[in-house]
């Protein structure tokens, strides 16, 4: 006989037809007896759990055994016993203890199979009951453990879109739970949703204020970090791994590279458009995004133009007037009224030009 109560409580005989119980009451007591199969309960325990009196429970566990069989419902002293051969929950640790204990392709067959057992929140019809609630908690628990641990598996293995898939719904019933928001947020990251991952962060960090008032934690501070600098690998079944040097080479994690022609294709296409690499090592990627030499010389020229003041207005793209394209910054200090100026553009930098001042 099988017994599930990892979701709605369901009762499957040897020959694989479903055992019905008529009775809430008859329901409950098969549930209190599977949370402890092979195991004897008392009678006491059952009577205090289900405000029974000892008689009303003796005629509970005789309708009782006329659905399950005198085989699987005994009487021992001083109690009775539920002798099943397969529990769900049982087979859910077994596989959990199984998985962590492997670490390799098998880990990720096991979660998923331990994972498969559930439908729905454990003991379902009477998880707020008194005697049901830390046992709740405990399959729950190890339920979201094994959901966390499947997701780092499906990052190691590149599969992003599933990673995401198996966390959204855990993050939504365990918000508090701060591993699977680092693991969301690297998917997000891995997978080329940069934007996705940053925003997740702000969503974790404005619910914990809001509900505790405390930041997130420092590893989850230093991954949202390293996403906003670019500093996480990128790609949907390749992802490149970043060298510090010139040379930039696309591998597997395995190691195996990818063809000479892929890379002599890639190299052309970049060569003739004449575009800037979608990916610098860390070194090359600070200088040149950060345009160094040309921002000293914007900063000055800005003070040689308005004596040091702060009024400055800088315009990227056509000649515009400041104030309508670009912005504009009010100054109450000894330079006196605004100024309105205009400015040319260098691309994707920006350069000033001298202009004449006119009072706005």
């Amino acid at each position: 006989m099988e017994i599930k109560v990892l979701g709605p409580l369901v009762i499957v005989a040897d020959d694989g037809s479903t055992i019905l119980l008529p009775s809430a009451a008859q329901r409950r007591l098969a549930s209190l007896l599977a949370l402890r199969a092979d195991s004897i309960v008392s009678g006491d325990a059952l009577t205090q759990h289900l405000e029974l009196s000892p008689g009303a429970l003796r005629t509970s566990i005789t309708r009782l055994r006329r659905s399950l069989g005198n085989d699987v419902l005994r009487t021992i002293a001083p109690g009775y016993e539920l002798r099943a051969g397969s529990v769900d929950w049982k087979q859910f640790e077994s596989l959990l203890a199984t998985a962590r204990s492997a670490r390799d392709v098998s880990s990720r067959r096991s979660l998923e199979s331990a994972l498969a057992l559930w439908n729905g929140s454990a003991y379902l019809e009477f998880s707020h009951e008194p005697w049901a609630l830390s046992e709740v908690t405990r399959l729950e628990e190890l339920r979201a453990g094994a959901v966390e641990d499947l997701a780092d598996l499906l990052l190691e293995s590149h599969e992003w879109s599933l990673c995401i898939a198996n966390l959204e719904p855990l993050i939504e019933t365990q918000p508090f739970r701060d591993r699977p928001r680092r693991l969301l947020m690297e998917a997000f990251a891995r997978s080329g949703r940069q934007t996705d991952a940053l925003r997740a962060y702000q969503t974790y960090r404005r619910f914990l204020l809001d509900e505790v008032g405390v930041e997130p934690s420092a590893a989850v501070v230093a991954l949202d970090r390293a996403i906003a600098r670019d500093e996480i690998e990128t790609g949907d079944a390749v992802p490149t791994v970043r060298h510090s040097g010139t040379h930039r080479s696309e591998t597997h994690r395995s190691g195996t590279h990818r063809s000479e022609t892929h890379r002599s294709e890639t190299h052309s296409q970049v060569t003739d458009r004449r575009v800037v690499p979608l990916r610098l090592d860390q070194a090359t990627r600070r200088a040149f995004a950060g345009r160094v030499q040309e921002r000293l010389l914007l900063k000055h020229q800005f003070q040689s133009v308005v004596g040091g003041s702060r009024q400055v207005a800088l315009v990227a793209g056509q000649r515009a007037r400041a104030g309508r394209r670009g912005v504009r910054r009010r100054s109450h200090g000894a330079a006196g009224p605004m100024r309105r100026r205009h400015i040319d553009a260098l691309p994707a930098v920006g350069r000033v030009a001298r202009s004449a001042d006119c009072q706005s």
